[in-house]
């Protein structure tokens, strides 16, 4: 795996870049192109990334919203392919996850969220068995509902509770240890919060005892 030092970054930017400029060259030439328009979307998508991770927030923004728009664009033309709806979801996620590291909350980040969410609840609608759907499910979950509802909503610890028996199902998925299974520990760990701050104190015992056991076992995978 190679080591993501400020050098590595920097080198991938430049070429990430060239390869954004090549494709925009050709699209112009090509606008009709739909494989073109998905590569440039993707290539701005991997562009956001790397501006993310070297903070040059405007320049992710920008990498990101130019690949949402695309995405969304040939989402329009091929409404049945999956794939595209699952892209606009990483797109959004993207944007808010910038917005997040710079500590901001602007007026469209609810409206990101909630098509987000739209979006996953769609996907498992239609692909209930796919794993990637359903992590990505258990994500926007722990995302959205405590922005959505104070801590004292009476059904947050339900709602939880459902995230954490999603994140076990994805679990039940895979015999071995592996990356999917981190959910199972991190949606206990929250509930045993949240009933911590609600008072509940056997609550919040037993879902810290279900965390520890839940992330013991995730860390003996092999990865």
């Amino acid at each position: 795996m190679l080591v993501q030092t400020p050098a590595t970054l920097e080198y991938r930017h430049q070429r990430l870049l060239i390869s954004v400029q090549f494709l925009d060259g050709l699209l112009e030439q090509f606008p009709d192109d739909d494989e073109l328009l998905r590569e440039s979307a993707t290539a701005n998508f991997r562009l956001g990334n790397v501006c993310r991770r070297q903070a040059k927030w405007k320049q992710a923004m920008t990498a990101w919203e130019t690949a949402l728009a695309r995405f969304r664009d040939l989402g329009q033309r091929y409404p049945d392919d999956t794939s595209l709806r699952f892209d606009v979801f990483h797109s959004l996620l993207g944007l808010d996850r910038v917005d997040r590291e710079q500590m901001m909350v602007p007026e469209m980040e609810e409206g990101r969220m909630s098509e987000a969410f739209e979006i996953m609840q769609q996907l498992i609608a239609d692909r209930p068995d796919n794993p990637d759907y359903r992590d990505a499910w258990i994500c926007i979950q722990n995302l959205v509902y405590p922005r959505r509802y104070p801590s004292d909503f009476p059904e947050l610890p339900g709602l939880f509770e459902s995230t954490y028996r999603d994140a076990v199902r994805l679990k039940s998925q895979f015999p071995e240890p592996c990356l999917h299974w981190r959910h199972a520990g991190g949606s206990a760990h929250r509930l045993a919060t949240l009933h911590l701050e609600l008072g509940n104190l056997d609550q919040a015992e037993m879902w810290q005892k279900t965390a520890s056991k839940e992330l013991r076992e995730f860390l003996t995978r092999p990865d």
